[in-house]
């Protein structure tokens, strides 16, 4: 049998991952994630369902570890379970499990050749810290129905501050998944109004943000849905200092039921 192959939109601390879509002409943002919401935005019909899915997807956890000294890990891998569509399911859990193991060898290999030359150099060498965790946003249960958004942060320290990866997976749990993109749930001409709304709100709080990098959404825009909600999500220090962490902008999903 032949290999589907999915294709995601993965979103990073440096860009790259993206998924829905809503009516744009009644975009308005209300940002952050601890700000309050009242903007409504219209759910496409290109994600819509009629009755909410009964039983949602679960994750299923895969622990890595390492035998590094040098090294100090705690990964968590999500694996998605009961979905409708297993091959596709699988194809995806391969997909997060690569990515969780390649990044784990990368740092291995970093913390190895810094830890010799620091032996060589006489210096003392504190061991990297390198972590991977998850947030299942949405199970497919909610609104709008049977849509499902995964969160995976990576993250690492070689002293100092560090730049979390958040990458989000955004799909439609059918008998036939396919990804969920910020076009399918806003309508193909969104992008002009959401980031209007999302400069006018980052305005109210200049203090907070940089203006001037802020240079709009783009195609691998990162973002998940939670408890009706589109969140957009913006990579640490690309648009705010860093104790702002990575900045959120929420809106309400209209006729999400529907």
């Amino acid at each position: 049998m032949k290999k589907k192959t999915i294709k995601f939109m993965k979103m990073g601390a440096m860009g790259c991952v993206a998924m829905l879509g809503v009516g744009a002409a009644s975009l308005s943002a209300n940002a952050l994630a601890s700000a309050p919401v009242s903007a409504n935005v219209t759910v496409s019909s290109k994600v819509h369902e009629t009755v909410p899915m009964a039983t949602g997807v679960k994750i299923v956890e895969k622990v890595l570890s390492t035998t590094s000294k040098n090294l100090i890990v705690n990964i968590k891998v999500p694996q998605l379970d009961g979905m409708l569509d297993t091959r596709y399911q699988n194809e995806l859990n391969d997909i997060l499990l690569s990515h969780a193991q390649k990044d784990l060898a990368q740092w291995e290999k970093d913390a190895a050749e810094t830890a010799k030359k620091a032996k060589v150099n006489h210096q003392k060498f504190h061991p990297y810290e390198f972590y991977v965790s998850y947030k299942l946003k949405s199970d497919g249960t909610g609104k709008p129905a049977g849509v499902v958004s995964l969160e995976v942060i990576t993250e690492g320290y070689r002293g100092g501050t560090s730049m979390p990866r958040i990458d989000t997976y955004n799909l439609k749990n059918a008998s036939a998944a396919q990804r969920v993109t910020l076009e399918d749930l806003l309508g193909s001409n969104y992008k002009e109004k959401l980031d209007a709304d999302i400069l006018a709100q980052m305005r109210k709080d200049p203090d907070q943000y940089f203006l001037e990098e802020f240079e709009g959404t783009f195609t691998e825009q990162s973002f998940y849905i939670e408890k009706g909600e589109l969140v957009i999500v913006f990579p640490k220090y690309s648009i705010a200092p860093g104790y702002v962490g990575s900045p959120e902008f929420r809106f309400n999903l209209k006729n999400a039921s529907h």
